[in-house]
């Protein structure tokens, strides 16, 4: 991450926005939860973010304009999803993260985080318990990529949200 940032500081002379997404997803169940499968979430998921959000910081925080951070989490931040421990552990974090970052650096940095629900990337493919999924959303369909898409342009147009977790999921969390 530091040489990322120190070849991006060579070639360019700003950085207006950061998205961080870089997330690994799989199942835990908590009788098989090693110390390699955590570190693995909690590093790419947790770590990553914060080292990452931590190096960006270094360069908006001297700009003459405002910056925008924008981190990725999950809904599953905030709900309990017992085989997947490691992962919702570390969304939840990364929300967290998102909230100390945006107390410290306002006004200079505005930094929100977007939860998506399920998202189908390939809406031809039909996912696994597709029906029962959107049983559970109130506005019957899985998001759609242009779905959040729609909101990090939100985010770019606001002046006055920071700090924020927006849940990007059809309603799903109302149950």
């Amino acid at each position: 991450i530091i040489a990322a940032f120190a070849e991006f500081r060579r070639q360019f002379n700003r950085l207006d926005l950061l998205i961080t997404s870089a997330s690994n997803f799989y199942s835990t169940p908590l009788p098989l939860v090693t110390e390699e499968k955590w570190d693995d979430l909690v590093d790419t998921n947790l770590k990553g973010t914060f080292f990452t959000l931590q190096e960006a910081v270094k360069i908006m925080q001297k700009q003459s304009f405002v910056s925008r951070i924008i981190t990725m989490t999950d809904i599953s931040a905030n709900l309990i999803w017992r085989n997947f421990a490691p992962y919702t552990v570390s969304k939840a974090g990364i929300q967290h993260l998102t909230k100390i970052f945006a107390k410290t650096y306002a006004p200079v940095i505005l930094v929100n985080s977007i939860a998506p629900g399920t998202v189908t990337i390939n809406p031809e493919k039909e996912m696994d318990s597709e029906e029962e999924m959107i049983k559970k959303i109130p506005l019957k369909r899985l998001g759609d990529p242009l779905d959040i898409i729609k909101t990090i342009t939100f985010l770019l147009e606001s002046d006055y949200i920071t700090g924020q977790i927006i849940a990007v999921d059809g309603g799903r969390t109302l149950q």
